[in-house]
């Protein structure tokens, strides 16, 4: 606890002696939460898929439209070759 301390004496005293740091240390780190916090957001938001089913059993049918019910996909279309 008293390491935490001594750095966050030693890092005020390179504050007051030096004032260009002031902006790396403090401001730097607020522009970079306000720009990477809205771009890392992990949700998904209409994913645009399209089926190639060689298989035409019931099971891929049900997979695709298990997938078409999905608010978080957006379906494009299907075919039954890669052409």
């Amino acid at each position: 606890m008293r390491n935490i301390g001594y750095f966050i004496r030693k890092e005020f005293l390179q504050l007051r002696r030096n004032p260009v740091l002031f902006p790396i240390l403090i401001i730097m780190p607020l522009i970079q939460l306000l720009i990477l916090v809205p771009a890392a957001t992990m949700e998904m938001k209409e994913i645009k898929y399209f089926v190639v089913d060689r298989d035409l059993s019931t099971t891929s049918r049900d997979l695709c439209a298990h997938l078409e019910a999905s608010p978080f996909y957006n379906f494009q279309g299907s075919s039954f070759s890669e052409k």
